[in-house]
């Protein structure tokens, strides 16, 4: 695989301090010329001195050849252009395109091609996860040619990984998340330690929001301890686009996804399968691909009661849920199997009709805590970066109620520092997600996961607020 790590600071000794960064990662380094403030002759020249490994000019303004051509006097190896001009040489050229959507690419690069051009390069933009798949075709038709393809945008993210493994010339990642030089450009570190081929096996978690979810994370960590040919990637789905992700998965293929807010109901009639506690649950949070087959599980549940079944006795205990989305229901389901008395509290009563337990609004939560064992919070309220916010006041806790809150991110919450000020017993969302997560790797991996490994990803500084 050739990583090339664009170069996009706007003054010289920014550019210079990220050219000497990038040397320690980058097979290929790209001056994006376009972005410098003064790109001189002089500039260009300190530029590319810098620079240990080969080069390609891009500038993407009007009188663009003047600099271009200082580029190739400075030593550039390659400049990149969208238009082929007499006055360029054309060993030296990248005729690249950029696209707003994915048409059928075979003809464009047959006449791209036909310029003479030394390397072309097709981008166009995933509107679809499937988009990824007429890239990596047209990567397949052309094992021998000197092409570079891959899809921008977040949908496109997966064809960045697995491009150079279909013959792409290289890939491109950023220095920094404020460095890209294109949406959906992955971190050009990730990149060069997640080297795949065409045999790596992909997971990933979708939902909508995702930039906060640690599976990627956790389930890289733990693949990387095993040794494991797998790469995780987190998906931004939106509902509209489930028939769109598992179309992927099935044709890519993905050999498993985790499943979060708010798909984890409307993904089931979507599957080929699902397995029997799931159904029971009405929920699923994981979906194994079996030689296209989709088949939906729900490991939420063991997430769930272990944590609690480790603190108190639940027969008989009286549990108080927060939300009426998946993971409440794997909590009912859980609660009620172990004898517990089960109530679930929600902002719309008409999206709890079909728990199988007693409802009522949160407007109930003052009267109902009084007389509850356990409180559980399975809404997003609290997650980062909302960190401020909580469900419940703290005049409303009292001393000897378990409080379990779902959120994972940050650490704790402020309902679980409410709750210790109150000194009540607090679960933090770690030990739900570890447990469903080991539960997920299993599946995926048919191994057992390194607990301590994902505990130590989630309790590092990066995560533990």
């Amino acid at each position: 695989m050739r990583l090339c790590v664009p170069i996009t600071a706007r003054t010289l000794p920014e550019a210079l301090d990220d050219i000497r960064e990038a040397n320690k990662v980058a097979d290929l380094i790209e001056l994006r010329l376009d972005y410098l403030d003064t790109p001189s002759p002089e500039n260009i020249q300190k530029l590319i001195d810098v620079c240990d490994k080969p080069v390609i000019a891009t500038y993407r303004k009007d009188n663009a050849i003047p600099i271009l051509k200082s580029a190739l006097d400075a030593g550039a190896d390659y400049i990149d252009v969208e238009e082929i001009t007499p006055e360029l040489p054309l060993d030296r050229c990248i005729y690249s395109v950029h696209l707003k959507d994915t048409p059928p690419l075979e003809e464009m690069y047959r006449s791209m091609k036909a310029s003479g051009a030394a390397i072309i390069k097709i981008v166009p933009t995933a509107n679809t996860f499937m988009d990824n798949l007429a890239v990596l075709n047209l990567l397949e038709q052309c094992p021998e040619d000197q092409l570079i393809a891959f899809c921008m945008g977040e949908k496109g993210v997966i064809s960045r990984y697995f491009a150079p493994a279909h013959g792409s010339f290289c890939t491109f990642g950023a220095l920094s998340k404020s460095k890209e030089s294109a949406p959906g450009q992955p971190l050009a570190i990730h990149l060069k330690k997640r080297k795949v081929n065409q045999k790596t096996s992909v997971c990933g978690v979708i939902g909508d929001p995702i930039a906060q979810s640690l599976s990627p994370a956790i389930h890289q960590a733990a693949y990387e301890k095993d040794g494991l040919d797998f790469l995780f990637l987190p998906f931004h789905v939106k509902k509209e686009e489930l028939s769109d992700i598992l179309n992927f998965m099935r044709q890519f293929p993905l050999k498993g996804l985790a499943v979060t807010i708010p798909h984890k109901e409307a993904v089931i009639p979507l599957l080929d399968e699902v397995d029997e506690e799931a159904q029971s649950i009405g929920a699923v949070n994981t979906i194994v691909n079996d030689k296209g087959k989709l088949k939906g599980y729900n490991t939420d549940i063991i997430g769930a009661v272990k944590p609690l079944k480790k603190r108190i006795d639940l027969k008989g205990k009286r549990a108080l849920i927060l939300g009426g989305g998946g993971a409440a229901k794997a909590f009912v389901y859980g609660l009620q199997k172990e004898g517990a008395e089960v109530k679930v509290l929600g902002r719309n009563p008409d999206k709890l009709k079909n728990l199988n337990c007693q409802t009522g609004t949160l407007e109930e939560l003052e009267n109902e805590l009084p007389h509850t064992d356990i409180l559980i919070q399975t809404t997003p309220v609290g997650m980062s970066p909302h960190i401020d916010k909580t469900l419940v006041p703290t005049d409303f806790l009292h001393k000897g109620l378990l409080v379990f809150d779902c959120v994972y991110n940050p650490l704790k919450t402020r309902l679980l520092k409410d709750a210790q000020a109150k000194r009540c017993e607090t679960i933090s969302g770690l030990e739900m997600f570890i447990g469903q997560a080991c539960k997920q790797y299993k599946l995926f991996t048919g191994q057992t996961a390194d607990v301590e490994v994902m505990r130590g990803v989630m309790l590092s500084d990066r995560f533990a607020q």
